[in-house]
């Protein structure tokens, strides 16, 4: 009897916390995530040899972790600081794009926000192509065998680490519609209660 109370409980569990397979994430935003920390990268490098030290590991650190060359390396360097200055140059336009519609909004705010409008769509399909494009240019510029080490690397080990969440609207992972579900249980136990 107690190795089927057991047994039952370890498949409870089992069944409880069994986790749906994880879609990698789209080719895009493993590049531009990566694009995006050799950036930072050197950043903090530049920042650390202001004051007198070597920040030279932490500029080397994808090179050494993928086994590029000092040229692939900086080919690389180069490709995500051109591809994050367009980046961030879309994400500008976006941003006023959104402030503006913030600005011509009347009425009530909702807990679930609206349909996103066409431009914003054409400025996300935008900033995609343009990761897209990069990572393609990359792919010429240092030759395919180092582009195959890059993304052999992003695929696996990087891949891994990384958790995508969808927050479209009325999703349980959506902030918004977890407070609109609170708020219709707080109304319906009210109603209740009278």
């Amino acid at each position: 009897m107690r190795f089927f109370s057991m047994a039952a409980a370890f498949l409870f569990v089992a069944q409880c916390c069994a986790q749906p397979p994880r879609q990698p994430p789209a080719q895009h935003v493993l590049y531009h995530m990566l694009f995006n920390h050799l950036g930072f990268l050197k950043q903090k490098a530049s920042e650390i040899r202001s004051v007198g030290k070597n920040g030279d590991a932490l500029e080397r650190h994808y090179q050494l972790k993928i086994g590029l060359t000092v040229a692939e390396n900086a080919a690389l360097v180069a490709r995500a600081a051109l591809c994050e200055e367009e980046v961030a140059r879309l994400d500008e336009t976006t941003r006023s794009f959104i402030d503006n519609v913030r600005k011509q909004r009347v009425g009530p705010r909702t807990f679930t926000p609206p349909e996103p409008p066409a431009e914003l769509i054409r400025l996300q399909t935008e900033r995609e192509a343009v990761i897209l494009r990069h990572i393609g240019q990359l792919q010429r510029e240092p030759g395919n065998a180092a582009f195959q080490k890059v993304d052999a690397y992003l695929r696996g080990d990087f891949a891994r680490n990384i958790t995508i969440q969808s927050l479209t609207p009325g999703s349980n992972s959506d902030p918004g519609s977890r407070r609109l579900q609170k708020l219709r249980t707080a109304r319906r136990a009210k109603a209740v209660s009278r």
